[in-house]
């Protein structure tokens, strides 16, 4: 069938022969031989890579040569119709994965046989990942954004799909957006410091990548302020000191100290801490609390305040023996109340 044919007809009589043209009738081309394929890197296109074939023609008479491409097990289809002359194709439009070629040439009768199949396999480029953080350091309660931008290697396509984050073992999936960015906010991060990572997944196109960032998370300064519920007091009145801790959500114990003397540390509820006493004599006191700082908030001391304790005020009944007798021995008696007070009394008789 691929067999050219040239015909002519000649007429004879006793004069001799007529002329004649000549009929040429092609057969079907020659197929092309020697289809190879070649994978290239070309870092200006979308996946990094192109697929060089080449080929030899065979045929005279040819119109076209056809390229067909399949996508691995599917379908063959045409990607390129060529001039009669060519001998080579550069696919610029794969991305990974396998691919397999064959090419035939056409002519007005028909087609060639096949060269090929060849196969190929276009491999997934790189990618790099790089994370920003701020602000950085930051303080205990502060909002920290973390920025992954993940860019090609050797190619020019937007990576797709998602970035995680890690932060002290908790991940956090998000998309990456058209520009191959994804941003994760946290304020949930306690003081230290922090590895935290950002895991690109990788698409049909990128292989997978991470990156990194240390962040810093410092402890929040407190401040203690401290008060008293009777001040002055009298002495015997139940008082009672409370120390506030900014911010609230310090925990922890407060010592309050009373005169240099430094009680039993008291336990930090939503943002204070009590301290009750009746046992403080009569006279100025100097009070001071000492917040002790938990693993987020710093530790802090509050001005010293002054609990002033006056004394009680009594009073003295006397009772004896009245009217009595002229040589009748008379006791006097003298009740003081509150019955807790101390010291002497003096009986006066006629000044």
């Amino acid at each position: 069938p691929t067999t050219d044919y040239y015909y002519r007809v000649v007429a004879y009589n006793a004069a001799g022969d007529s002329a004649s043209n000549v009929i040429f009738v092609p057969g079907l081309p020659k197929a092309p031989t020697n289809l190879t394929a070649v994978v290239q890197l070309n870092s200006s296109l979308t996946a990094g890579a192109q697929v060089l074939l080449n080929w030899t023609n065979n045929a005279n008479t040819v119109t076209n040569v056809i390229v067909e491409r399949a996508t691995g097990a599917g379908a063959f289809g045409v990607v390129a119709t060529l001039l009669p002359t060519d001998t080579s194709y550069l696919d610029t439009t794969v991305v990974p994965g396998s691919y397999s070629y064959r090419v035939y040439a056409v002519n007005a009768v028909g087609q060639s046989a096949y060269a090929g199949p060849v196969t190929v396999t276009v491999t997934q480029p790189g990618s790099t990942t790089v994370v920003l953080n701020s602000p950085n350091p930051s303080f205990v309660g502060d909002m920290v954004t973390f920025t992954a931008t993940v860019s090609p290697m050797l190619a020019t396509g937007i990576p797709s799909g998602t970035v995680t984050f890690t932060a002290n073992g908790v991940s956090s999936p998000v998309t990456l957006d058209a520009f191959g960015v994804a941003s994760f906010s946290t304020a949930a991060l306690p003081a230290g410091t922090y590895t935290v990572t950002a895991a690109y997944s990788g698409d049909t196109i990128f292989l997978p990548s991470t990156g990194s960032v240390t962040q810093t998370v410092n402890q929040v300064a407190t401040t203690t302020t401290l008060t008293s519920s009777l001040n002055p007091s009298v002495f015997g009145d139940n008082v009672t000191f409370t120390a506030s801790i900014s911010p609230a959500a310090a925990t922890g114990t407060v010592k309050f100290t009373i005169d240099g003397v430094a009680g039993t540390p008291q336990t930090v509820i939503s943002g204070q801490a009590t301290y009750s006493t009746t046992a403080l004599g009569a006279g100025a006191h100097t009070i001071t609390a000492a917040y002790n700082g938990d693993a987020n908030y710093l530790p802090s001391t509050s001005a010293p305040i002054t609990q002033t304790v006056n004394k009680t005020a009594t009073t003295t009944v006397v009772v004896s023996l009245n009217p009595s007798n002229v040589g009748q021995n008379v006791t006097f008696t003298a009740s003081v109340s509150p019955a807790a007070a101390t010291g002497t009394v003096t009986f006066n008789i006629d000044g």
